[in-house]
């Protein structure tokens, strides 16, 4: 069963670093974004299960085109405790202008907030080496790796 559990620890670990690369790789690409303007249509905060989730909606013109978007940026803010998510949705207040980045080849995909929070990105970071670090730890331990290592206090 202590195997089975470090496996789980590892991958879930592998699994979050595969995310954060994957979300590191979108902010580079953000840089592609054209910023257009927009306006706010509705801004509120959701309860999904156990967790508030953020749901704006606002519309823009690209190329002549009239668009609707609701993504705020690259990672959405979901948490269980209420105020963070309406901080997050505070600055969308409905009929007020944004700027909206898109990607000109692909116009509907568009975005609040073009870039990664840097704290969202440290904490993912952490997250997912420590889940790395205890998984491989775990079965280290589990695998005998460790039995000269550290006492079993027999």
């Amino acid at each position: 069963m202590s195997l089975v559990v470090a496996y789980l620890v590892l991958v879930g670990g592998l699994v979050s670093l595969g995310v954060w690369f994957k979300l590191q790789q979108l902010a580079r690409r953000s840089v592609e974004r054209v910023a257009c303007s927009g306006r706010i249509l509705s801004a509120k905060v959701v309860k999904n299960g156990k967790v508030y989730e953020p749901r704006v909606l606002y519309r823009y013109v690209f190329n002549g085109k009239e668009i609707e978007g609701t993504a705020i940026g690259l990672a959405t803010r979901h948490s269980s405790i209420k105020s963070v998510v309406l901080e997050a949705v505070r600055p969308y207040a409905p009929g007020s202008e944004v700027t909206v980045y898109v990607f000109p080849n692909d116009p509907s995909d568009a975005v609040l907030e073009p870039a990664l929070d840097p704290g969202t990105s440290l904490f993912m970071l952490l997250f997912s080496f420590l889940f790395i670090l205890v998984g491989g730890v775990l079965l280290a331990g589990e695998l005998g790796f460790l039995d000269g290592v550290v006492g079993r206090g027999n």
